[in-house]
């Protein structure tokens, strides 16, 4: 459960367990990124500039508007940043930076 846990708190694929002849093997799948790093940047990223839009972020790092949505929407169920005011207009505030 901790494993499953873990891999949809990062936005990993449904791990996979395979018996071993001693025990068993997990195998995870991260879809070629590295989750991690990804919010880090985008986190340093809204604190440089709390104004950034999604659009803005994904050009800066060379990432589709959607993932970056997906990263921003991981970061925010984390409870490490939130959205004040509208889309237009509105900023970002950083919760947790670690």
């Amino acid at each position: 459960m901790r494993v499953r846990k873990i891999c949809q708190e990062y936005g990993l694929k449904e791990p996979v367990f395979k018996e071993v002849s001693h025990g068993f093997q997990v195998v995870l799948y991260k879809g070629g990124e590295n989750v991690v790093e990804n919010e880090t940047q985008i986190t340093q990223l809204l604190y440089q500039n709390k104004s950034y839009s999604a659009y803005e972020i994904a050009k800066i790092l060379n990432k589709s508007e959607r993932t970056i949505q997906r990263y921003l929407n991981l970061l925010i169920n984390k409870k490490r940043i939130q959205r004040i005011g509208p889309d237009k207009g509105g900023h970002w505030e950083i919760i947790n930076r670690s």
